[in-house]
């Protein structure tokens, strides 16, 4: 599993990079939206198929299955022609430097570095209430509403998905989409800790999926405009890597945070 992130982020850069060569750029919020249904179709079909075709073919069929849609995506790659864009590093050019030119060309652009530095807080902060919200709801009800519940919340996703897909974000200002459904997602983590209660927590599950294409989809736009088709690679290598970092650190800090801080006011 370790490994086959490895070659997803290689893979991920190389593909984020590519729609700003395949899409005119009036349209990267629509190309992003709909590669988002992508993904949130994959996230709501995949749990369903996985009872069924382990039950039917097995592990065994499963891991021949999953090698047969890599061929099928090699078979879409091949088929698509791409732009030439010139490439200004040089082959030789140590792996540090390349890093160290990509966190500079962030951190000279105060925009793109004060984005960064706002989504790996939102990262953090998300990331915790993601941990605490499954056991949070299984002290009130049991597993299987649970698993209603997430499907029903995940549903959110599709629908913004398809609504980014179609819209495309703000067209002027699109640091508005990412900061306006921001707030919507973080008035939604309030709403699902004040109250034990299904239905509140499904509604306000399903509003703050709902918004992360939109947010998601205006972020990579504005990263895909305002840095040059070049350096795209080195850039947002640098980008995934901060803003993602901090995912990890919330994971660990959730628990300890839970029982020795915030339990003290509840009972305070």
């Amino acid at each position: 599993m370790a490994l086959s992130s490895v070659f997803n982020t290689f893979g991920n850069l190389a593909y984020t990079s590519s729609i700003y060569e395949l899409v005119p750029k009036q349209h990267l919020g629509r190309a992003s939206g709909m590669v988002q249904i992508a993904d949130a179709a994959a996230r709501l079909v995949s749990p369903l198929l996985a009872g069924v075709l382990l039950t039917g073919i097995g592990l065994r069929g499963i891991i021949i299955l999953d090698s047969i849609t890599f061929i099928v995506s090699l078979a879409a790659l091949t088929s698509v022609r791409f732009k030439s864009v010139p490439i200004t590093a040089s082959v030789n050019t140590p792996l540090l430097q390349e890093v160290v030119y990509g966190w500079n060309y962030i951190a000279t652009r105060k925009g793109l570095l004060a984005l960064l530095i706002f989504f790996a807080s939102s990262n953090f902060a998300t990331s915790i209430a993601e941990v605490l919200v499954k056991p949070l709801v299984l002290t009130f009800t049991n597993a299987a509403a649970l698993g209603i519940l997430l499907s029903l919340a995940g549903s959110g996703l599709m629908l913004g998905s398809i609504l980014m897909s179609v819209w495309g974000g703000p067209k002027k200002n699109r640091i508005l989409g990412v900061l306006g459904f921001e707030a919507i997602l973080g008035f939604c983590l309030i709403f699902i800790g004040l109250q034990a209660s299904i239905t509140l927590i499904t509604a306000a599950g399903f509003v703050a999926f709902f918004s992360v294409p939109i947010i998601n989809g205006c972020s990579q736009t504005i990263w895909l405009t305002l840095v040059a088709p070049d350096v795209h690679g080195r850039v947002f290598a640098v980008r995934h890597t901060i803003a993602w970092a901090s995912r990890p650190l919330a994971y660990l800090v959730a628990g300890p945070l839970t029982d020795k801080v915030f339990e003290l006011f509840k009972y305070s």
